[in-house]
């Protein structure tokens, strides 16, 4: 089912070349859709009626992306004082706009609400429009209105950056680990290495980023069956087919982190059966290791906690 804030790639659109559209909303009480037009020049929300949305992807004349290549990508801390400043402000009118969706998304009501939110602020409509199209473009979060602070490159312009993808080659031994410790009331301790796949104690975000890999080079080969991993990480890289992406993964022309695991998680929500199982391996090799640490101090007959830790067990690294 589609839902706020998918974006969605059409083929073609009302006879069209192809465009890339956000789901700002859906007012199901009049059964449309508010789309935006994501890298338009001074797009605004555009009313289309939700079973036509709905028909085109069912038909493959549209598809939605399962990473949002235009999503702000998270705040690296510290974030100057001054940008929190700036994002605040923006964040404070945006908010106070969307109280009345269906009146912000009307082109006429619209003006009016802007015009009234600058005069009672003293903020110019240009200025509250920048901000709005910001917000719509970036993935309707508050970091969609901080500013570019962490751009290089050349004067003036923004480079991208998208989840998953690091610039640049990888520093070595980067990524996410797994580890497993016991520790009785007498003060045994049981522990693994902790050096993780080098020594087959698998766990942690970047292995199963790599179980997605896997499976992705399955398809290619016919070894394994097609999963929506694969198109994953075609968005994520930007590569056109599965035989560029590994091509691109072995020559270092892509690079994937363990920051695209939450996504494997998204594709195993939407039923992936491949997806599924390559979480449910996860699982079991941390319960591998837990088993091993519970065995070193014999306590296996024993009644025990165990203590989670680690962001990944909320789907992310």
């Amino acid at each position: 089912m589609i839902g706020q804030n998918d974006v969605v790639e059409y083929a073609e659109y009302a006879g069209s070349p192809a465009r890339t559209v956000r789901v700002l909303w859906i007012d199901r009480s009049r059964s449309l859709a508010w789309i935006y037009h994501l890298g338009g020049h001074a797009a605004m929300p555009e009313a289309l009626a939700l079973l036509a949305l709905e028909e085109a992807l069912a038909s493959g004349r549209a598809r939605r992306l399962l990473v949002d290549p235009f999503a702000a990508a998270p705040a690296r801390e510290p974030v100057p004082q001054g940008y929190l400043t700036l994002q605040a402000k923006a964040w404070s009118a945006v908010r106070a706009l969307h109280a009345d969706r269906q009146a912000l998304y009307d082109p006429r009501r619209r003006a009016t609400l802007v015009a009234g939110y600058a005069a009672a602020h003293g903020i110019s409509k240009s200025s509250i429009l920048r901000y709005l199209r910001r917000y719509w473009e970036r993935g309707q979060t508050p970091d969609a209105l901080l500013p570019d602070y962490a751009n290089s490159g050349a004067p003036g312009r923004t480079r991208a950056a998208t989840a998953g993808i690091k610039r640049g080659r990888p520093r070595k031994g980067a990524g996410t680990g797994t580890n497993a410790r016991s520790r009785t009331l007498e003060g045994r301790e049981g522990m693994v290495t902790g050096m993780g796949g080098m020594f087959g104690e698998h766990g942690g975000a970047g292995d199963l980023v790599r179980q997605a890999v896997i499976a992705a080079a399955f398809e290619w080969s016919k070894r394994g069956p097609e999963t929506q991993l694969s198109r994953m990480l075609l968005d994520l890289t930007g590569a056109s087919d599965l035989t560029d992406l590994l091509e691109g993964l072995t020559l270092e022309k892509y690079h994937l982190s363990a920051a695209a695991a939450p996504m494997v998680f998204r594709v195993a929500e939407e039923g992936d059966p491949v997806a599924v199982e390559r979480i449910a391996w996860l699982g079991r090799e941390l319960a591998e290791s837990v088993l091993a640490v519970v065995k070193q101090v014999d306590i296996q007959d024993q009644e025990f906690d165990v203590v989670m830790i680690g962001s990944l067990f909320k789907g992310g690294p």
